[in-house]
C-alpha cells in the first residue's frame, strides 16, 4: 500500500515507491506490496539512511551467493607440477605426463576432486571407468594420501624409458621383459593403448585390473623423486609409454 494525498505522493511515501521499484528491477517480480512503512523509516530518518547504505552492498553479496564457484587449478599449482616445462627433449605428451603425475602428488584431494571424481574415460575408451571399483578406490587413496614432491625429469632415465619404448614399438610386446637396454631404476610403469598424458596417467592410477595397484602406487611413491618418460608408437596398441621412476 502506498499512500495518496490530493492528487499527488507524499515526498516519504514516494521513498517507499522508489524503493518497491529497485526491489522489483532488481529481483524481475512482476508485483510486490508492501505494508505502510512506519514512522521512524521515513526517508530521513537516521534507519532508512542507513537502510540506503547497506541495502546496495547486501543485494550484491546475495547475488554472489547464487553464483556458482568452479574449482580449477591455479596458475602456480600448474607451475610447480609442470617440471618438465622447459626440457625441450621431451615432447608434449612426455612433459603432460609429468605435470599430472605431479599434480596427483603434490594436491592428492584435489587431484580427486578436479581430475578423478568425474573422469569416466579415455579417449579411446570414453565410458571405460564409468563404473570402476578401482577408481573409487582411487579417490580414497588420495583423499587419504598426504602431498609428496614433484618428481623432475632425469635425462638418464628418459634414455633407458626410450630404449625400451623403442623395443616394445618394434616387437609388439607388453611387459617389461628388456633384452638390449641397461635397468637401472627402481620402479617402472608401462601404458598401452592412450593417446594422451592425462588419460595415460590415469590408466596407471586408476589401474584397472591390477590387485596390486602396483602402477599407482609408482606415482604416488614418496621416496621416488626422477622420472624418465617416452612416449611412442606400437604394433598391436597403436601407442606406447615407458615410466622410469628412481
Amino acid at each position: 500500500g502506498v499512500k495518496r494525498l490530493q492528487g499527488y505522493y507524499h515526498p516519504d511515501t514516494l521513498q517507499e515507491l522508489n524503493a518497491c521499484r529497485v526491489i522489483r528491477s532488481t529481483f524481475h517480480i512482476s508485483y510486490i506490496t508492501f505494508p505502510p512503512f512506519p514512522r521512524y523509516f521515513y526517508a530521513n530518518s537516521q534507519p532508512m539512511k542507513l537502510l540506503r547504505l547497506l541495502l546496495p552492498a547486501s543485494l550484491v553479496l546475495f547475488s554472489l551467493g547464487f553464483v556458482p564457484q568452479t574449482e580449477s587449478w591455479t596458475s602456480l599449482e600448474l607451475t610447480a607440477a609442470n617440471t618438465a616445462a622447459n626440457y625441450t627433449y621431451m615432447d608434449s605428451t612426455e612433459r603432460d605426463i609429468i605435470k599430472y603425475c605431479n599434480l596427483a602428488r603434490l594436491y592428492p584431494k584435489k587431484f580427486a576432486r578436479l581430475e578423478v571424481q568425474n573422469y569416466i574415460g579415455t579417449v579411446e575408451q570414453p565410458e571405460q571407468y564409468k563404473n570402476s571399483q578401482n577408481k573409487r578406490s582411487l579417490i580414497l587413496d588420495l583423499n587419504a594420501s598426504k602431498a609428496c614432491g614433484a618428481l623432475s625429469p632425469d635425462s638418464a632415465l628418459t634414455k633407458m624409458a626410450e630404449c625400451f619404448q623403442l623395443e616394445l614399438q618394434a616387437s609388439g610386446k607388453t611387459g617389461h621383459d628388456r633384452k638390449n637396454c641397461t635397468e637401472d631404476y627402481l620402479a617402472e610403469n608401462c601404458s598401452f593403448g592412450k593417446s594422451t598424458g592425462k588419460d595415460i596417467v590415469m590408466q596407471l592410477l586408476i589401474d584397472e585390473g591390477i590387485a596390486s595397484l602396483g602402477h599407482r602406487k609408482n606415482i604416488l611413491n614418496e621416496k621416488y623423486t626422477k622420472l624418465g618418460v617416452a612416449f611412442g608408437t606400437h604394433k598391436k596398441y597403436r601407442n606406447c609409454c615407458v615410466m622410469d621412476f628412481r
